[in-house]
């Protein structure tokens, strides 16, 4: 396997044989790290624990790496150190950006330093080559249901397998105290830092193609903007990001496949613990769950059960609202019921554009053509309505998509994606009616009504409904039915 600096082979120019890293069986290391962010990575505020994280696409940038090349040269101590000259000479020669090529990636930049130890009739020499700028590119695996994963994509996608999680449970140390005190020592009452979640295992590839396309998804994932969600055996999920990049070292590469120790230390923006795993999909806190309402929580209502307020459980606040008593749905036991005439909520805008996911388990009591199930926030920017004739239903965002018959007084599920060409309409576990749905974004969320409650109001009774900002993989949108249909026996 060839190694070679600027084109030029260094074994057959310079009789540099490669060798092995420290505990690995190839001759580099540092070549699969990821390298550490640079910049402004997070403000400490004094007066609040942990620290606000700087994590928009323009916040964030990244500096070089370290690719450090261990070899030999075999021979007499002049032919060593004539090769050796004849090796820096080279180096010193360049003007430019050098090219390293090496069996498992290639880089640019420049080297740093060649340091050889002379040993009886031979040396040992470690090369330092600098990589100023590293293509951080990669592709994310699907999400999928597992015990651990990150932006619910399982920790097995990446490659990745977990041995050891440290410091999460940890008391951070407090902030710097600025106090001082004649004569005895001082002290001031000050938050705490940060929580770090250390995370060690290994990560592997059935080949080294393989192991590198595993690697390129942790560089992505790990340089996207935003914070990560890494669930840990399913019961807590750590919100977080990364500062310093990660390590991978120990690399052994064999014919069966490539396997490395990986190392990761991430800052905690919160965690959360359950005694119990949840009894909802993990997917459903990733981050793309823009709504949610339940009609057996956060419910406001008067002494007649009339509906002020659905309130969103999300965390976003994205309520469902109605001041106007007329205009109240009634609650029950059994869900939120709309009367037909005059009854409909509506949030407050807020930014919700294609893929627009939306879950909701429904009855529809009375057909009558045009009737909303649900609007955007304003008219026909992404609707369900009755369609054509009883019992026809149909999704638009500027064009139908066809129509699916719904049943009639019986809870059912209906999936709605607004995704342009990938549209599609699913009830209960039947066949997806797929078309292009048009271009409109919702932009807010309308339910029983036209968007401007002025008419098409549906007669219809909602348990639940949960709305996404991404089209779903196969794997979370199959946890999210599985989800309801088995809390409603559906």
């Amino acid at each position: 396997m060839a190694y070679l600096l600027n084109s030029v082979d260094l074994y057959n120019t310079y009789e540099i044989r490669a060798g092995h890293t420290p505990r690995s069986n190839i001759s580099l290391q540092g070549c699969f790290d990821m390298p550490k962010r640079i910049g402004v990575t997070y403000k400490d505020w004094g007066d609040s624990d942990s620290v606000e994280p700087w994590v928009a696409a323009g916040e964030i940038m990244f500096a070089g790496r370290d690719i450090v090349f261990s070899g030999s040269i075999q021979g007499t101590v002049s032919e060593i150190n004539t090769n050796l000259q004849s090796f820096y000479d080279a180096i010193n020669a360049a003007t430019g950006i050098s090219m390293f090529e090496t069996p498992y990636n290639s880089a640019s930049g420049y080297v740093k330093s060649v340091n050889p130890k002379h040993v009886n009739s031979g040396c040992t020499l470690e090369m330092v080559f600098r990589e100023p700028v590293v293509a951080l590119t990669g592709t994310l695996p699907a999400s999928g249901s597992s015990a651990y994963t990150i932006d619910s994509i399982p920790f097995s996608s990446f490659g990745l397998y977990l041995s050891k999680a440290e410091q999460l449970h940890d008391l951070p140390e407090i902030k710097e105290q600025f106090v001082t005190k004649y004569g005895q020592e001082g002290y001031q009452i000050v938050k705490r830092k940060n929580k770090t979640l250390d995370m060690n295992g290994f990560v592997a590839g059935s080949s080294l193609g393989n192991f590198i396309t595993n690697v390129q998804a942790l560089y992505k994932v790990f340089s996207s903007s935003g914070t990560r969600s890494i669930v840990l055996n399913t019961i807590t999920t750590v919100v977080c990001f990364a500062t310093e990049g990660f390590k991978i070292e120990n690399i052994h590469y064999s014919d069966t496949g490539v396997i490395a120790k990986f190392h990761i230390s991430l800052m905690v923006k919160s965690v959360a613990y359950y005694e119990t795993p949840p009894d909802y999909p993990a997917c459903l806190d990733d981050g793309n769950t823009v709504a949610w309402f339940d009609a057996q929580e956060n419910i406001t209502k008067d002494g007649s059960n009339l509906v002020s307020a659905w309130g969103d459980k999300s965390g976003l606040a994205h309520h469902l609202l109605q001041a106007t008593g007329s205009k109240q749905p009634l609650w029950s036991a059994d869900g939120v019921l709309f009367d037909g005439i005059d009854n409909f909520m509506k949030c407050v805008a807020f930014t919700w554009v294609q893929p627009e996911f939306i879950y909701i388990v429904i009855k529809s009591l009375v057909w009558g053509i045009n009737d909303r199930f649900f609007d955007g926030q304003v008219g026909s920017s992404g609707m369900v309505a009755d369609f054509t004739s009883s019992p026809n239903i149909s999704a638009y965002a500027g064009t139908h998509l066809g129509a699916n018959a719904a049943p009639l007084n019986t809870y059912f599920i209906l999936r709605v994606l607004f995704n342009g060409a990938s549209s599609k309409v699913i009830i209960n576990d039947e066949t997806p009616l797929t078309w292009n749905c048009g271009a409109n974004n919702m932009g807010g969320f309308t339910l029983g009504a036209i968007s401007e409650g002025n008419q098409f109001f549906a007669n219809i009774e909602v348990k639940e409904i949960i709305l996404r900002k991404v089209g779903d993989a196969a794997g979370d949108e199959a946890a999210i039915y599985a989800y309801l249909a088995t809390k409603y026996e559906i």
